[in-house]
């Protein structure tokens, strides 16, 4: 994005830089980090933050601050409420992916129009205990066809390495499927998954599996469900998304490395948009401009909740708008595979693919 405005002459004629801080998936980190970023390097906008408990940690600075800040990533609802809560104070916040509850709605929608055809109807609901999934499980329990029962019902610790225990409980409830929600170690899940060849179907939101190297390098990644939460090359909803994937490839060689790529660059696109309509970075003149912008972004068309929504300042959901994609991996061409859409209907061009090992 900056090497873009900058080759056009800059946001409002001055050179756009990109200060990047790693919060290493730590609240402290993340904390110190952004005080960086405001106290030291000046920044007039912030984005990203991949954890919710990172992102609950910077919220009263982004407040005390007074500084926009776009999020790519999170799923915790609590940013919502607060904004709702107290809009002078937090409403340079905001968030340019769907939080856990529309997620797990988003997931439920797609379980109530493919979990008879694939041949779920018992399922073992497992959830990685770190904040950002509570509302995404919640979201997903609320939405379930009556035709599918969960069986299993479990939370496990965060960076959890062994999931075999959890698999073995879920096979011993003869559950058709698993789906679970996991993060850093969601890749060793698919792996054990694949080589017990366990007697269940494996999906859910798995960060790893948004990478497109995910194939090549998970020895289980073939025959793996997974809700995309941001973008994929594999889903291009506008123009906008494969002119997008085509400058990183020019940049960096290789394809946007996961679904944040997507979110954050059209998080940075909002924020400029709303920048060049006003004609300042001031934050109390964007914002007004941010809350009433939209755009044609990677993942569809861009706008946001209300103030007084309870969703307040989240990317807006729907048809038309930006509705995450479910896809699974299977055998392509090559050694990369191939990520085959499977919903929503609008996008629906392959078949799921059942492990060959699972009894039907």
């Amino acid at each position: 994005m900056a090497t873009q405005l900058n080759n056009d002459g800059g946001l409002l004629g001055v050179d756009v830089e990109v200060v990047v801080k790693d919060t290493e998936l730590s609240p402290d980190t993340a904390r110190q980090a952004y005080r960086e970023l405001i106290l030291q390097d000046e920044v007039d906008a912030t984005f990203g933050v991949f954890s919710s408990e990172s992102h609950l940690a910077i919220i009263d600075d982004i407040a005390q601050q007074q500084t926009v800040h776009v999020a790519g990533g999170t799923g915790t609802t609590q940013l919502n409420q607060l904004v709702r809560d107290d809009y002078e104070s937090y409403k340079y916040w905001f968030r340019n992916l769907q939080n856990g509850d529309i997620q797990g709605m988003n997931q439920g929608l797609f379980a109530q129009e493919q979990f008879d055809d694939i041949g779920w109807s018992d399922i073992a609901l497992l959830v990685e205990d770190i904040e950002g999934y509570k509302s995404y499980a919640s979201g997903f329990r609320a939405n379930l066809p009556d035709s599918v029962t969960i069986q299993v019902d479990e939370n496990f610790a965060a960076g959890t390495e062994d999931y075999r225990p959890l698999f073995r409980r879920a096979e011993n409830n003869d559950v058709d499927a698993v789906w679970i929600y996991a993060s850093v170690t969601g890749a060793t899940a698919v792996n054990q998954w694949s080589r017990s060849q366990a007697d269940f179907e494996l999906g859910g939101v798995l960060v790893a599996a948004s990478n497109p190297n995910f194939y090549r390098n998970v020895d289980g990644a073939q025959y793996t469900v997974t809700a995309i939460v941001g973008g994929t090359p594999a889903y291009r909803p506008t123009e906008m998304t494969t002119a997008f994937i085509e400058a990183y490839q020019a940049e960096f060689d290789k394809l946007p490395p996961d679904y944040t790529g997507y979110t954050t660059y059209d998080a940075v696109l909002a924020w400029v948009t709303a920048v060049q309509e006003v004609g300042t970075t001031d934050a109390d003149t964007v914002v007004p401009a941010l809350e009433n912008v939209s755009y044609t972004g990677t993942m569809g068309t861009v706008e946001y909740y209300p103030r007084d929504h309870k969703w307040a300042h989240d990317v807006k959901y729907g048809e038309g708008l930006v509705v995450p994609p479910v896809v699974q991996w299977q055998a392509g061409d090559g050694p990369d595979g191939k990520q085959a859409l499977l919903w929503p209907e609008s996008v629906d061009t392959d078949a799921y693919q059942a492990p060959p090992w699972v009894s039907r």
